[in-house]
């Protein structure tokens, strides 16, 4: 086993299994750069497992101030990710969305297409580079609550820009969208 690279890259291990030990357990008091609540576990189990780290959830620093109330935010987490995607097969496309409205992309080009966004809002993908003939499903999830709900499916072809379901998404907060 070798450690990722000084600039917290995965440098050599590019298109090889890299497993975060460490990095998602709580720290209230803010230090060691650790999550300091459940939204910022969440965040960072979604950026993990969107850059094909699979991250180790583990608040064995409650004697230091960890928490535990990140726990469900992973389960949610790595439930969707099994259940949803194929995840092993993606490959970071965080240039088909927005990053300064705080979104991120993964996914298989022209298959499937994972957004989170922890701004809340409508997101724009980019399905230029996908025939227009190509018809994707339209699922968008809460990582806060585990709800979900389905939406119109969309073409490829050019930039698509959907919006969230207010039933699971009352006020803007985290949220995932999956086409597929």
């Amino acid at each position: 086993i070798q450690p990722c690279d000084a600039v917290g890259g995965v440098g050599n291990f590019v298109n090889q299994p890299v497993v975060g030990a460490e990095d998602a357990w709580e720290y209230p008091q803010g230090g060691f750069g650790k999550p300091r609540n459940a939204t910022e576990v969440r965040r960072t189990m979604w950026g993990d497992l969107m850059a094909g780290v699979m991250p180790i959830y583990s608040d064995w620093n409650i004697q230091i101030g960890g928490t535990g109330k990140g726990e469900p935010d992973a389960r949610r987490a790595f439930d969707f990710f099994y259940r949803n995607t194929n995840y092993r097969s993606y490959v970071q496309l965080n240039s088909l969305v927005s990053a300064s409205a705080g979104q991120i992309a993964s996914g298989i080009r022209g298959s499937q297409y994972l957004v989170y966004d922890q701004s809340g809002g409508s997101i724009t993908v980019n399905l230029s580079g996908v025939p227009s003939t190509k018809t994707f499903s339209v699922l968008w999830y809460n990582p806060a609550t585990g709800a979900s709900a389905t939406a119109t499916a969309v073409q490829g072809g050019a930039s698509r820009t959907l919006s969230p379901p207010a039933s699971i998404f009352p006020a803007p907060a985290d949220e995932v969208l999956l086409l597929k």
